[in-house]
């Protein structure tokens, strides 16, 4: 809901592309750092209580912008930027810790489920609340919907409560430098060939792949000239397909070279939607690719964090799941990029240019990637022989 709410509100508010893109990168850019100390926090302090404080000034701030918001007119661009920038801070912060707890509430050979399921959970109410916060938009005004926003998030802070006690808890005794600490987790993924893969490949799409998301109301709005309506709509179309992603997931099973495989796919076929999105289609054609772009972009971004959480050695979970959810941060970069790429041409020109260059990208790494599982394969069978 506050996505939808905030990016129908900077199109009303300032009109501007250029402005509602710096606005949104402002949002984004925080989650490249705060995810380190998150990450960190995490691995030296009590992870129950940590989440809760983290909570608790997400939502303080969410108060400050909409008390912003709902009391004057028009604010300044900057005023709005820097205080989703504070909020963006404490959301930052929150995923490392939130990945961290995971293996304390679920077996560890059930991991890729419980993300699947999570992520399912979480794609369910985001199918609704674009379409309900639209509706309330259309009924109430938009500094309604802020408010009512706020609301919603108190259930999400009280059920923080009820999580069960922490079991894998480091003494304060025991930390580290941060620097020291990320030195180690560095070098730990450096090391990892399918760590390190995994980070570049996840890198690249941040900044190709995911800005669009941040763009749908500006391609919805100026590229198909439909309103706040459509916008709810096609955003919950989109999430449709997220929780579809969800349910894939949970049932993802087999060999790391599969599952690699299966994760370049994903990002292909995504460039290939962002291609066709180029081109005038019939709204139900339409509505079908943009479903099944959010399927194959909630699966990739889940399969990286999947990739990692196999992967990480309990001690330095925190840490090393704050390294691959850094790479949000770069959707900021490529949001400013392709926002300003659309000013001087047009929202249909710098969607095709996206997904062009990831298709290009793609195609090289499944290449590569079938060189590699042909040369093991080649192996395993010289030691055969």
């Amino acid at each position: 809901m506050a996505l939808t709410t905030l990016s129908w509100y900077l199109l009303e508010t300032y009109s501007v592309v250029a402005i509602i893109g710096q606005v949104l990168s402002f949002r984004i850019f925080p989650r490249f750092f705060m995810g380190f100390i998150g990450g960190y926090l995490a691995d030296i302090y009590d992870r129950k209580k940590m989440i809760q404080l983290i909570y608790a000034g997400i939502m303080l701030m969410s108060l400050l912008q909409t008390l912003l918001v709902t009391t004057i007119y028009k604010p300044h661009w900057f005023l709005l930027a820097m205080l989703l920038f504070m909020r963006s801070i404490f959301d930052g912060t929150e995923p490392s810790i939130r990945n961290a707890i995971l293996p304390d509430l679920v077996k560890t050979e059930t991991i890729t489920k419980a993300v699947g399921l999570y992520a399912t959970g979480l794609n369910l109410a985001a199918i609704l609340a674009p379409i309900l916060a639209s509706v309330m938009m259309l009924k109430w005004g938009i500094k309604y919907v802020f408010w009512i926003d706020l609301c919603f998030q108190i259930p999400s802070f009280v059920v923080l409560f009820f999580l069960p006690k922490m079991k894998n808890i480091k003494l304060k005794n025991q930390k580290t430098s941060i620097v020291q600490s990320y030195k180690e987790v560095i070098h730990f993924v450096y090391k990892s060939p399918i760590l390190l893969n995994c980070v570049k490949t996840s890198i690249v799409m941040m900044f190709l792949l995911f800005p669009f998301g941040a763009m749908l109301s500006i391609y919805v709005k100026d590229g198909l000239g439909l309103g706040v309506k459509e916008f709810g709509i096609i955003s919950g179309i989109e999430s449709g397909g997220a929780v579809l992603a969800g349910i894939f997931l949970s049932r993802i099973f087999g060999s790391s070279d599969k599952k690699i495989m299966r994760w370049y796919l994903m990002a292909l076929f995504s460039g290939v939607i962002l291609v066709a999105f180029f081109f005038k289609m019939p709204q139900a054609l339409f509505y079908f690719f943009i479903f099944i772009f959010g399927f194959l972009t909630q699966s990739f971004r889940s399969m990286s964090r999947i990739i990692f959480q196999e992967n990480a050695p309990d001690l330095i979970r925190g840490k090393l799941m704050s390294v691959i959810i850094a790479d949000s941060g770069f959707v900021s970069l490529g949001l400013l990029m392709f926002t300003q790429l659309a000013t001087k041409t047009n929202i249909f020109l710098t969607t095709l240019i996206m997904g062009i260059l990831i298709c290009l990208i793609m195609v090289v790494k499944i290449l590569k990637s079938q060189k590699v599982i042909v040369n093991k394969l080649n192996v395993a069978t010289f030691k055969t022989l």
